[in-house]
């Protein structure tokens, strides 16, 4: 994987390889790999979500979350696959949310995060990829605000200025960041957001052992990054 220069510049990062014996739902890793990449003075879960990709998962109805999940056992809730390409949280929500992880204002601290950790449960993947947008070129004007389960965050329509770029054949030890709100706001010239959706590529199960092809099964862990 390629290496990692500056993590304000990246909208993903790829190529973190969690320990065998680890690979399971255990916050505790997700907030130590988190940690060391940001850099941040601690970081808190606020949920998790494991996501299939077969036609008879519904969408279920969630009450918005006030406070951090409790218990973080992710499979008690399976979702679809996320197809409407988007961010999950815009500049308003983002902060409340960060206020809500940490039990107090967000503006309080220095810095805070959105990041959510995403990797397959079973590999290679071989349908429903999860396809990044470059943030570079992703225009505002393809942005639009929609409310949702979970609170408050951007569609993103076409526009032919998009770049988007997925892994192939993804493993469950690859895993990949996923910046949904900065406080910083890109004072820097940091990425505001990444956004993402999970897509369609033809013949992506081409070379793959048939026993291998199965329905795309994912989680993804929503954290909140704090500098204090």
């Amino acid at each position: 994987m390629p290496a990692i220069s500056n993590p304000d510049q990246l909208t993903a990062v790829i190529g973190f390889t969690l320990p065998q014996s680890a690979l399971d739902h255990d916050a505790s890793i997700y907030l130590r790999v988190l940690k060391a990449q940001l850099g941040a003075s601690r970081v808190i879960p606020w949920n998790s979500v494991v996501r299939q990709n077969k036609d008879d998962v519904k969408l279920k109805d969630v009450p918005r979350q006030q406070g951090p999940e409790q218990g973080f056992i992710p499979t008690t809730r399976i979702q679809p696959i996320a197809g409407v390409a988007h961010v999950d949280q815009d500049e308003v929500w983002g902060h409340e949310l960060c206020g809500k992880a940490a039990g107090k204002s967000a503006g309080s601290f220095k810095r805070v995060q959105i990041v959510n950790i995403w990797r397959p449960l079973q590999g290679p993947v071989t349908n429903a990829p999860l396809a990044m947008a470059d943030y570079r070129h992703l225009p505002p004007s393809s942005l639009a605000k929609h409310g949702h389960l979970f609170g408050v965050g951007f569609d993103i329509h076409h526009d032919a200025s998009q770049h988007w770029a997925y892994i192939r054949h993804q493993m469950p030890d690859e895993i990949i960041f996923l910046r949904c709100y900065d406080s910083d706001q890109g004072k820097h010239g940091e990425a505001l957001y990444c956004g993402h959706v999970a897509v369609q590529v033809d013949g992506d199960a081409e070379g793959i052992d048939p026993g291998l092809i199965r329905p795309r099964e994912s989680i993804e862990v929503r954290l909140v990054a704090i500098w204090e």
